[in-house]
């Protein structure tokens, strides 16, 4: 899918198209092309259907890099309870498959200057906090490597 065909897709009522959409601009937007950032950042944070928030999150956090973890985290603190646990469950899925370096990340986002994705991103290292009773081995890694570096 071009670009503009994605951003057509982008305003479609049908999910599916916005959903196919989601996942063409994950892959082809950045911070220098404004229009597809905006409406990559409304697929993100779509009201209507939280599949295409999670295709946009996931798409997204295969990129492995501070674009798509700022575009993420940003989207974090944007979005609502519900939104926003779908957003955390693709950055964790995705830490969890080694596609996305959750700590990494995070480390460099809380370094930055720049306060969305700064509290999007404390949002989510206060999620894998509060999950401290999750017996799972990956959880518990991502606890100790926020306790360690908690400010």
């Amino acid at each position: 899918m071009t670009r503009d065909e994605a951003l057509r897709a982008a305003r479609n009522d049908d999910w599916k198209k916005r959903k196919e959409a989601a996942a063409a601009l994950a892959q082809l937007a950045s911070y220098e092309d404004y229009v597809a950032h905006t409406a990559l950042m409304r697929l993100l944070l779509d009201e209507y259907d939280t599949a295409i928030t999670l295709e946009a999150a996931e798409e997204l956090l295969k990129r492995n890099d501070l674009y798509s973890a700022s575009t993420v985290f940003s989207g974090l603190a944007l979005a609502t309870n519900s939104g926003g646990d779908w957003i955390v469950n693709a950055i964790h899925s995705a830490w969890k498959r080694g596609q996305f370096d959750a700590e990494y990340f995070s480390e460099q986002i809380m370094a930055g200057t720049d306060a969305l994705p700064k509290f999007g991103a404390s949002d989510y290292l206060n999620w894998a906090h509060i999950s401290d009773t999750n017996t799972d081995a990956d959880v518990k890694s991502q606890i100790e490597w926020y306790r360690a570096n908690r400010n």
